[in-house]
Formats: structure tokens, C-alpha cells, sequence
């Protein structure tokens, strides 16, 4: 009896092939802790438009490449251990919408963002994720994969103000061969800092191509 409790807990820790994170049954579980912000149920991309919003992901999501917009103030989009799977290089999530309407205070946390398919490169953003002009943003508790990805798995691109976060993430840069010249990206990439007081790293496992941070 013991032995298939085991394999049970084993099976619901890695069934969303996500391990240590935190997974909620819904905006009305007890345990979720939303800090004071409305909480939303996310089951497909969208635009994250709703200020002071704690934004709950309920399943794994698919896309080709652009999925989450935050172009609000005070956003959390926890991916509730859950895997948001993307084929096309280009930047899937972002803190600007194309109005560029800028969201501070966005957290990104708890889940995966993993490219499937190496095939393309794709021309369609700076980042995987992508902060610009951003004050307050957090990255944390994250593992993000790509295999065949021209630019940063995050960016912290101009306008970007004040304190960024990014901590206890498992970063693997899986990148086969790539033609077009941006083979020497960084893991992490930042440009155009000029207002940034600081970024605050810790506690990041990044694996792969040798290039980190720049």
C-alpha cells in the first residue's frame, strides 16, 4: 500500500511535467493567495487587460507563437504548474500590447514555457519573454526551453524603468543550428538601460548555448 502511494504522488507531481510547483484547482481554492487582486481563471492566450488582476492558468496551453499581452498595471499571470508549449521563435509573452501601452508590476511565476518543434526561426520579437518598459517585473519559478530561438529567453528592452527580478529559474537554451547571425544571443539580454536602477538575479539554473547575459 505504501509502495502505490508513492507512485501515486510521483504521477501528480510530474503528470503537467512540472515538478516543485504549485498547482491550484481554481480561483476558489483556499491555499491561492492572490495578494489582494481579482483573480481570473485562464484557459487559452489572451490579452492580460484587466489591472490589479491575478491571472490563474487551468490547463496546458498550445501556440504558434504570441500568446499572453499584459498592458495593464499590477498583473500576475501564474502558470498554475501548468506548460505553455509554442513552435514559432518569437516572443510569446510580453508586457506591452501592439498600442504600446505599457504594464508595470507584471510577475510572471510557477510553470514552463517549452518550443516543441525546431523547425523556423521566426522574426516575431526580442524575447521569449519580453519586458519593455517595465518597472516592478518578476520572473520567477520558471523553467523555460527553446530549441531553435534567435533571440534572449528574456529581454529587458528600452523603455524599462526601475527594479527587475529574475530568480529561482531553470533556463535551457537547446539551440541547434541557427543561420541568420543572432547565434550568439544571450540567455538573458538586456539593451538600452539607461533608467533601470537595478536587476536583481539569483538563483537561475541556465544550461545550453554558453552565452548567458549581456
Amino acid at each position: 500500500m505504501k509502495r502505490v502511494l508513492i507512485l501515486l504522488l510521483f504521477i501528480l507531481v510530474f503528470v503537467n511535467g512540472v515538478s516543485a510547483y504549485d498547482l491550484f484547482f481554481g480561483c476558489s481554492d483556499p491555499s491561492l493567495n492572490t495578494n489582494g487582486k481579482q483573480c481570473v481563471e485562464v484557459t487559452a492566450c489572451r490579452n492580460l487587460n484587466q489591472a490589479q488582476t491575478y491571472y490563474l492558468v487551468m490547463n496546458n496551453i498550445s501556440t504558434t507563437g504570441a500568446c499572453f499581452y499584459a498592458n495593464q498595471e499590477n498583473i500576475t499571470l501564474n502558470m498554475n504548474s501548468h506548460t505553455l508549449f509554442f513552435t514559432q521563435a518569437s516572443t510569446v509573452i510580453r508586457t506591452f500590447s501592439d498600442s504600446w501601452n505599457f504594464g508595470n508590476n507584471f510577475e510572471i511565476m510557477n510553470g514552463e514555457i517549452v518550443q516543441t518543434s525546431a523547425s523556423g526561426q521566426g522574426n516575431g520579437g526580442t524575447g521569449l519573454i519580453t519586458f519593455q518598459g517595465c518597472d516592478g517585473c518578476k520572473v520567477h519559478d520558471m523553467r523555460l526551453i527553446t530549441l531553435s530561438f534567435m533571440y534572449p529567453n528574456i529581454a529587458i528592452n528600452f523603455p524599462a524603468t526601475g527594479t527587475i527580478e529574475i530568480y529561482n529559474n531553470d533556463i535551457q537554451r537547446n539551440d541547434q543550428t541557427i543561420s541568420n547571425g543572432h547565434t550568439n544571443v544571450a540567455a538573458i539580454h538586456t539593451a538600452a538601460l539607461d533608467g533601470v536602477e537595478h536587476i536583481i538575479l539569483h538563483h537561475n539554473n541556465i544550461s545550453g548555448r554558453p552565452w548567458l547575459f549581456d
